[in-house]
């Protein structure tokens, strides 16, 4: 048996300071071995604008000591330039396995570079962990918005449905970073089988405790970095469970 923690913020929103920051590596630090996860909209841009500089929160993230981010709708941005220059600045990965590219519909985890559809990360007790991200469908195929995308979001659910056998089939634990909202993660929870652990954001919908919808595992942080989730959990012979899930106020 192993003993894992998740720390997770969600919907920082450029709220991240640096006294915060200093305070999430800490934590992650004392809770070793702990994966970092952020499960989108944690930079100030808006869904359209961008920075070309990059943005001043991921320096921030890098020094907490972030394992990987899920693409969140203010991340996104229809077209590759400005979305490379959104997550320039970040020294951990940015996954969303429902982005594509609008000329091939076809998955894009090298354009850009910076977002992968999931990361395998091998814990100290021999343990893989996969994680994917998701993001809410900006501009799906098919729609006039799309004509003027170089970017589109594939159906999210029908995404996770193909993708997690591929990753059970290569990792002990599932973890979804998920930028859908507390309504379709548990859609999500219910249509699709495999996945452990949820970690959602964009309802701004905290959870003081994981929830359990079909023996899938649902957590969310206070948004603008008013508290940080923490969920630790116990990986045997017969599947994962639930240790301990609560918020800590940052």
């Amino acid at each position: 048996m192993a003993i894992l923690t998740f720390l997770h913020t969600n919907d920082l929103h450029h709220r991240l300071t640096l006294t915060t920051a200093e305070r999430l590596r800490g934590l992650k630090a004392n809770q070793s071995p702990a994966l970092l996860l952020d499960a989108g909209d944690a930079v100030g841009c808006g869904n359209l604008d961008f920075r070309p500089w990059g943005e001043r929160v991921h320096d921030l993230m890098n020094l907490a000591g972030y394992d990987g981010a899920a693409l969140g709708n203010r991340e996104f941005h229809p077209w590759v330039w400005p979305l490379r220059c959104t997550l320039k600045r970040a020294r951990f990965p940015f996954l969303c396995a429902n982005l594509r590219l609008r000329a091939t519909n076809s998955p894009s985890p090298q354009f850009p570079p910076e977002v992968r559809p999931f990361v395998l990360f091998t814990r100290p007790e021999g343990l893989t962990v996969a994680v994917f991200g998701l993001v809410v469908e900006m501009v799906r195929p098919g729609t006039w918005g799309a004509r003027l995308s170089q970017l589109v979001c594939a159906d999210a659910v029908e995404t996770a449905r193909q993708l997690v056998p591929t990753l059970r089939a290569q990792a002990e634990v599932v973890v979804c970073l998920s930028h859908l909202g507390q309504r379709r993660e548990r859609e999500l929870a219910a249509a699709v089988e495999g996945i452990d652990l949820i970690i959602g954001s964009h309802s701004h919908t905290p959870l003081p405790e994981p929830e359990r919808v079909k023996g899938t595992l649902i957590a969310q942080a206070k948004p603008y970095a008013q508290a940080v989730g923490r969920v630790t959990v116990e990986v045997g012979n017969e599947g994962l469970r639930l240790l301990r899930g609560e918020l800590m106020p940052l």
